[in-house]
């Protein structure tokens, strides 16, 4: 008895049988694929229209928006701004690396100002400096050209100072305020600046 039957016949026959039976079975799946690969991807298949009909291209088509017309606001009918006819500075310094000026407003737009300044030194009162501010101007005045200390000066002269009006009421009053420029006080160079007080304190 043989125990190298395979289905009735020999083991060499068996095999090439199953052989021939594997390849049978890879070839008609590798055509399956293909055929399905070929309807699925095929131009001619699926709901395609008809090659007589046409449809319009679609034209985007832009809306003018209009032209925006700019509106401004007029201005508002308001006083002449926070002006005062007095204005008072305790403190400043020109000399030794100090340069200090006064900024005089003088926002009415019809109206010229006529002012005095008067400068307090710490030994001395000087005689007041006339000046007239014009309309809607602001005028610089140099303190040290004024008082004759240059700021690269070794001495040094401090100073307060009382601005004033003389045309009231056609001047309804300027705004001033005290620019102080220093180099090298104590390692530092910057600057400061201080709006007048309108009234004096006690303190």
């Amino acid at each position: 008895m043989s125990t190298n039957n395979f289905w009735g016949k020999s083991r060499s026959t068996g095999m090439n049988v199953g052989l021939i039976v594997r390849v049978g079975l890879a070839t008609l799946s590798l055509i399956g694929s293909m055929a399905l690969a070929w309807t699925l991807l095929s131009p001619h298949q699926g709901a395609h229209a008809s090659p007589n009909t046409s449809s319009p291209a679609t034209t985007a088509t832009s809306t003018p928006s209009p032209t925006p017309t700019p509106t401004g606001t007029s201005l508002p009918n308001l006083p002449p701004g926070p002006v005062h006819p007095t204005w008072y500075f305790a403190e400043g310094k020109v000399g030794q690396g100090f340069t200090e000026y006064l900024t005089i407003q003088n926002p009415d737009p019809a109206n010229a100002c006529n002012i005095t300044i008067q400068y307090l030194l710490s030994s001395s009162t000087l005689n007041p400096i006339s000046l007239t501010i014009q309309p809607n101007t602001r005028w610089t005045e140099g303190v040290n050209n004024d008082l004759g200390i240059a700021a690269s000066s070794t001495s040094y002269q401090g100073v307060s100072t009382i601005v004033q009006v003389t045309n009231t009421p056609t001047c309804k009053g300027v705004v001033v305020e005290r620019p102080i420029y220093f180099n090298n006080f104590f390692g530092i160079s910057s600057g400061t600046d201080a709006l007048g007080a309108t009234r004096l304190g006690t303190d």
